[in-house]
């Protein structure tokens, strides 16, 4: 019976050193990631959303002699956007152009935090056609291919403080807006 008592305390011992030692490795890792990202996106609650989401269309610009698509007449879908923070608001709603190629696009403002962003959407071609960033801020476009584009805010330095607006096309035009302006530092 000795000889199994011993083989066993030291297998107790050995399974109560690794667990305290993982234990505290995971507090660790977890506190440092917390530091990392420290803002969560949440779900918008339906009082929050009422106030992102423009209550009536805006009305569409007359078109003008520069080079973006002619104005078309042919009803938006309802677009899909998602926004970690309310205070990044589109100004419009997508409006309906001509894509040169016979078919529908939508171009649509949207005003962050860091600055604004006109973005296009149609079949097979997303892009940003604008990105101005406000005073102190900056900004990078990012064109992957022909279905996704993404426009990004930030001030130098700071890494805790960013704005996006990212546009594809998903059986319509789809935008996804946010930011993260964390204090300065």
């Amino acid at each position: 019976m000795w000889d199994v008592r011993r083989p066993l305390m030291y297998f107790l011992a050995w399974a109560t050193a690794a667990t305290v030692i993982v234990t505290v490795s995971w507090w660790g890792i977890s506190s440092a990631v917390d530091a990392a990202v420290s803002t969560r996106v949440s779900p918008l609650s339906p009082v929050d959303l009422r106030d992102v989401v423009p209550s009536s269309p805006a009305p569409s610009p007359s078109p003008s002699p520069s080079a973006s698509p002619s104005l078309s007449t042919a009803p938006s879908p309802s677009p899909t956007t998602t926004s970690p923070k309310p205070s990044a608001q589109p100004s419009e709603t997508w409006i309906a152009q001509s894509d040169g190629h016979g078919g529908t696009g939508y171009k649509r403002t949207f005003h962050t935090a860091g600055g604004d962003a006109v973005v296009w959407s149609s079949r097979g071609d997303a892009r940003i056609l604008e990105a101005t960033p406000k005073a102190g801020w900056d900004c990078s476009v990012r064109e992957d291919g022909q279905d996704a584009a993404m426009v990004t805010f930030f001030v130098p330095g700071q890494r805790s403080r960013t704005a996006y607006v990212s546009v594809g096309w998903l059986n319509g035009p789809v935008a996804e807006f946010g930011e993260s302006v964390g204090l300065p530092g």
